[in-house]
């Protein structure tokens, strides 16, 4: 039931602005965000790790590509992760960060970046 609730958020939550792309499974393995169809920016980068002293920028996602990133194989294996979304031009991202099929966090700002540490369980 809890699977089908996060599907039901995700179909909710991108509804209105537009659905997920056709090529974006509903539901990952592991660590992985979707972003969300009312992000207005056209970058968004990511950086991660066990802490923020121990994350590295490692990829980004560019409007047009698919809307779900899957998180690093190197950081797949930690229990508690630190993730930070990030943008050039300081526009709106709204992005979820799930790990399998459970929510997470959400992010939603406009600014440079918001970091957040993060727990699976």
């Amino acid at each position: 039931m809890h699977k089908a609730l996060v599907i039901l958020f995700l179909v909710f939550a991108v509804g209105a602005a537009g659905a997920i792309a056709a090529t974006t499974p509903a539901v990952e393995s592991g660590w992985w965000i979707q972003i969300v169809g009312t992000t207005q920016a056209d970058t968004v980068n990511v950086r991660t790790g066990p802490s923020q002293y121990d994350a590295e920028a490692w990829g980004a996602w560019h409007r047009g590509e698919p809307m779900s990133i899957r998180i690093r194989e190197k950081d797949q294996g930690y229990n508690h992760l630190f993730i930070q979304l990030s943008n050039p031009q300081k526009k709106q991202i709204d992005a979820i960060v799930m790990y399998g099929d459970k929510l997470v966090k959400e992010y939603h700002f406009s600014g440079a970046s918001e970091s957040h540490e993060v727990d699976k369980r």
